[in-house]
């Protein structure tokens, strides 16, 4: 966490400088979700102004210099996701997606404020859309068809964590919706194979696997969830809930033996 800090630190340092310079709206915007990243990486330091604000007035900045500016209005979007402002945040998101049709992390942040304000058809065809745009943009076949290791290797890191994101966020979607549990799998699995293995999307299988009662592949994942990251914290409490779900459920497989 103190690494990430410090490397914000000096990115929102750079972008600053450079922001001062050049004065546009693509400078104010790179500086806003820097902070945005920031403030999201800290506990607010007393007797310091809140990086949170700093980065809302940048991209507020942004947006008087280029109305256009479907980023600045996705980061904005985000920055209202963390205040815990779901419906201006979807609002910021629809005026994102509007100016720019293309950019997968505009329709991938419609879908993550519609599915917390409960529009869960509307996040479903948000994700997809997003989906449809980062493919676009990389050239990317999600499956692998057709593609070499050294194609893999090339395709941008970029495409690969957006796809990635998408996928995560759709199977989350599915998951919850409490009825698609293949469907979320097959997401999940599309998600590990666009971005390669990541402690996120291994917790959120083992939540899948928790929801439907297979608590040893459960724990399978959460383990390799904490392989890859042992300070995941949503991957430690649900190895703990875990633990205590086994131990519940550990007189009704007696009973059901004897």
């Amino acid at each position: 966490m103190q690494n990430a800090r410090n490397t914000l630190d000096v990115a929102v340092s750079r972008l600053r400088g450079l922001s001062r310079e050049l004065s546009t709206a693509l400078s104010s915007t790179a500086l806003g979700m820097a902070l945005r990243l920031r403030h999201e990486n800290s506990i607010e330091e007393t007797g310091n102004r809140s990086f949170g604000a700093e980065a809302a007035e940048r991209l507020v900045e942004a947006l008087e210099k280029s109305q256009s500016d479907a980023s600045a209005w996705s980061q904005l979007s985000l920055l209202q996701i963390g205040s815990g402002e779901y419906s201006s945040a979807r609002e910021f998101a629809l005026q994102a997606c509007a100016r720019n049709e293309t950019l997968p992390a505009a329709w991938n942040t419609l879908g993550v404020t519609s599915q917390l304000v409960d529009e869960l058809e509307d996040a479903e065809k948000a994700y997809i859309k997003a989906l449809g745009a980062a493919l676009a943009r990389e050239s990317y076949i999600m499956d692998g068809e057709g593609l070499s290791d050294m194609d893999r290797k090339e395709v941008s890191y970029s495409g690969l964590t957006s796809a990635a994101t998408i996928w995560n966020n759709l199977g989350n979607l599915w998951r919850q919706e409490g009825t698609k549990f293949d469907e979320a799998q097959d997401a999940y699995d599309k998600s590990l194979l666009a971005g390669g293995a990541h402690s996120v999307v291994y917790n959120n299988l083992a939540l899948l696997y928790i929801s439907i009662g297979r608590l040893d592949e459960a724990e399978h994942m959460l383990n390799r969830a904490l392989q890859l990251n042992p300070n995941r914290e949503c991957a430690i409490s649900n190895k703990l809930k875990l633990k205590v779900l086994r131990k519940m459920r550990a007189p009704e497989a007696k009973v059901r033996k004897t």
